[in-house]
């Protein structure tokens, strides 16, 4: 039998909560271990012996920011838990607060199930999770440190970045670029701290923004 895909939901809006974590229960690979409005509750269940794989985690919620959630789970936890972000708000700050926290991945809340289902697979499969509609948001958004840090970027950096938006493996990489593994991973970890990105999905938007890759 598969191993089933954990799931934790973490949201103060009771009706769309409960609603959601029965759309997802109905899909066979996964399963919501548990759900939480408040930060409290959320840590209080995240202390359980079972760990969930993929956390959905709301931008603002009843006694804090999701943001605090995803940095007790970083500083806990490490990267072994994937998280996508939640919000009903469509505004940059939001998106690159959640990031910034450690999020893997954004979600509008006026996104379709199939939107989330489709994320949560890709997210534990792939680490990050980055769609269409906020890679249109962020495109072009440039700031005058994106310019500058993209100016930094030397060629070999600049294609790896492309094969890391596609998703592909440092081995993969490897192969297509005349690398080793080694060498890949060692600028895969350069680059992201050369542009202060916390994971995968913050460099996805930064090549998004700077036209290095497109969705």
């Amino acid at each position: 039998m598969t191993r089933k895909i954990k799931i934790a939901l973490v949201d103060d809006f009771n009706l769309m909560r409960t609603a959601l974590a029965d759309y997802i229960n109905g899909v066979d690979e996964f399963e919501v271990i548990f759900q939480a409005e408040t930060e409290e509750e959320f840590c209080s269940k995240m202390s359980w012996e079972i760990k969930p794989d993929v956390i959905l985690m709301d931008y603002n919620l009843g006694d804090k920011n999701g943001t605090d959630c995803i940095k007790h789970v970083r500083d806990k936890y490490g990267e072994e838990i994937h998280i996508l972000g939640l919000s009903m708000y469509k505004d940059l700050y939001v998106i690159g607060d959640m990031l910034n926290a450690g999020a893997n991945g954004f979600l509008f809340k006026g996104c379709s199930t199939e939107e989330i289902i489709e994320a949560i697979r890709e997210v534990h499969k792939n680490g990050f999770s980055v769609n269409k509609y906020t890679a249109k948001l962020v495109f072009g958004k440039r700031t005058g440190e994106d310019m500058v840090l993209f100016e930094q970027l030397n060629e070999t950096e600049i294609g790896i970045i492309k094969h890391i938006c596609l998703q592909e493996t440092n081995e993969t990489i490897a192969g297509n670029l005349n690398l080793s593994t080694h060498t890949v991973n060692s600028y895969r970890k350069k680059i992201l701290k050369k542009l202060n990105c916390r994971n995968t999905a913050g460099l996805v938007l930064f090549a998004v923004k700077n036209g290095i890759h497109h969705i």
